[in-house]
C-alpha cells in the first residue's frame, strides 16, 4: 500500500511539474509584465516587441501609473486587486 501512495504522490508532483513547464512556455510567447508589491519587476520579450517600450521603460515603476499609461484610462487603486473586467481595453504602444 505505501508503494502505491508514494507513486501516486511522484505521479501527481511529476503531472504538477509538467503542467507548470507547459504553463511557463505558454506564457513566454505571450507578452506580459510581473508585479509584485506595486513594483513591475519583469517585462518579457513579447510585451517588448508588441509595445515597442523596453524593459527600462518600466522596470520598478508603480504598477498603477504603468497601467495607465498602457492603457490611458484613469485606473483607481482598485484595478490592482482585481482583474480585469469584460470591458474591451487598448494598449498604446510607444
Amino acid at each position: 500500500m505505501d508503494i502505491i501512495v508514494n507513486n501516486n504522490v511522484l505521479s501527481t508532483r511529476r503531472d504538477t511539474a509538467m503542467k507548470r513547464d507547459k504553463f511557463l512556455n505558454i506564457l513566454s510567447y505571450l507578452p506580459c509584465l510581473i508585479v509584485r508589491d506595486r513594483r513591475v519587476v519583469d517585462i518579457n520579450y513579447p510585451f517588448t516587441e508588441m509595445t515597442g517600450y523596453s524593459q527600462d521603460d518600466f522596470i520598478f515603476k508603480d504598477a498603477l501609473e504603468v497601467l495607465r499609461q498602457l492603457f490611458r484610462e484613469n485606473f483607481s487603486e482598485e484595478i490592482l486587486k482585481y482583474e480585469f473586467d469584460a470591458k474591451e481595453y487598448r494598449i498604446y504602444t510607444k
